[in-house]
């Protein structure tokens, strides 16, 4: 476990920060959680897979954030981790931030409720993984000491946008150079008060998916090489969150580590170059609101188009079943995604109203640094629009957090369909503006309160 050096108990009217990182790699074989068609289960491991923690406080107001190798964070999983923090520190849900990178050789993690299908299959490594985050904050917190912060940006090229017109229309994954892809690598330094680095915050859009279906081995992808190129060159713990990445992939898809190696590498090098050109500085204050919003749920533009969507479905789940290398985890997700296409019909022909989708908007502010997150795979416009809302100079914006629902796409990427909006959207196209306009509030209660400081 890799953390700080000394504790210090929270005061007030000094910033004080901590950070820590566990190994969280199954001990055996796993269902690897990213591709339906991947062949199961996975067969090694390649890298580790890591939880880290970061803990910032200013002696009145505590924020725990802790980010794991995962494909997304359950919000069961969530419920638990938040629910210990609270017993153990006296700390409020609304002020942890749970994130995934997003990582798609990683077990699967359904974990609604020990009732669903999945919950005799996960629970072992579900259980593991629990107790080590829980750990992770707990040594993070342990490690508080007086610091500094400072952040900054650059650019990376390595994504593109995968959002592809195909011949006959369709839109599917490939390569969309014209299409938008947000290349902001954003980096925050975190320094004891004696100079000795505490941590590093990367915050940058690419599906972790160098790797490609066909790998059937554990690993991070170029997160993990990333963490441990940084971490090796500049000292403390690096932490990755995943930024706005709803259409983003690697430029190369290669069933190859080295390759995910060589980008992970590519990644680290620009993010060490940031940092040593941050001046950190202290922090008077820590900010963190939040709300829960409700969003409408996406049921199709008719019944017809709804009834069509159900007969899709319908073929590929018949699909799936038939293949050898589907497991029946993945069937089983199917299944609901059957469901969910019967219940829009449903609505339509008024036998039932579809519930809302409930969205958690996070807002954070530590001097000059802020960060905004939502537990959707957020598109890139939508992200950059998120993180305009905020006056501070330096703002990151992280998906898949404390939970997921999926996509939120842009209104266009409704009109031209796509696996995101088809198959993996929960929300109406009216919900990107909603969530706009939640920001706009949450933003602007911490920027009023942090002119307030600076007067």
């Amino acid at each position: 476990m890799r953390q700080g050096t000394t504790s210090h108990s929270p005061g007030v009217g000094r910033f004080l920060a901590g950070a820590a990182s566990v190994d969280i790699t199954p001990e055996g074989p796993a269902e690897l959680a990213g591709f339906a068609r991947q062949i199961q289960p996975s067969v090694g491991v390649n890298d580790p897979l890591q939880a880290c923690a970061l803990v910032l406080s200013d002696g009145q107001t505590t924020v725990f954030t802790v980010v794991c190798d995962l494909l997304v964070i359950p919000a069961e999983f969530a419920r638990r981790l938040r629910g210990a923090l609270r017993d153990r520190f006296g700390v409020p849900p609304e002020q942890v931030m749970l994130c995934a990178t997003h990582n798609h050789f990683s077990p699967k993690l359904l974990w609604e409720t020990e009732t669903s299908p999945a919950w005799a299959d996960e629970k072992d490594y579900a259980c593991h993984l629990l107790t080590k985050a829980i750990s992770c904050a707990e040594e993070a917190h342990a490690r508080l000491q007086p610091a500094v912060l400072g952040a900054g940006a650059g650019t990376c090229s390595l994504g593109i946008n995968r959002r592809q017109r195909m011949p006959d229309g369709r839109i599917d994954f490939g390569q969309n150079p014209e299409g938008f892809v947000d290349r902001t690598l954003g980096v925050c330094r975190i320094d004891a008060i004696t100079g000795e680095p505490l941590a590093t915050v990367v915050n940058f859009a690419m599906h972790p998916v160098v790797l490609a279906y066909r790998y059937r081995v554990v690993s991070a992808d170029y997160c993990g090489a990333l963490r441990d190129t940084v971490e090796k060159t500049v000292g403390g713990v690096c932490l990755f969150w995943q930024a706005a990445l709803g259409e983003v992939n690697p430029v190369r898809l290669d069933a190859d580590y080295a390759e995910a190696c060589r980008q992970g590498r590519q990644v680290a090098e620009e993010v060490v170059r940031i940092r040593g050109g941050i001046v950190p500085r202290p922090v008077a204050k820590v900010q963190v609101v939040s709300r829960l919003v409700p969003l409408p749920p996406y049921r199709r533009s008719s019944l017809q188009h709804a009834e069509a969507y159900v007969r899709q479905v319908r073929e590929e789940l018949v699909g799936y079943r038939r293949s050898p290398e589907v497991t029946p985890g993945t069937i089983a997700y199917f299944e609901a995604v059957l469901e969910r296409a019967q219940n829009m019909v449903r609505s339509w022909k008024g036998e039932m109203q579809l519930p809302p989708v409930t969205a958690e908007l996070q807002v954070c502010r530590c001097g000059d640094w802020a960060w905004a997150a939502i537990n959707a795979e957020v598109f890139g416009e939508n992200g950059v629009a998120y993180k305009s809302l905020s006056t501070s100079p330096h703002t990151f914006f992280v998906s898949l957090a404390n939970g997921g629902i999926w996509y939120l796409p842009t209104r266009q990427a409704y009109e031209e369909g796509g696996a995101e909006v088809d198959h993996l959207c929960w929300v109406s196209p009216e919900a990107a503006g909603i969530v706009h306009e939640s920001f706009r509030e949450l933003f602007g209660t911490v920027d009023r309160d942090a002119d307030k400081m600076t007067k």
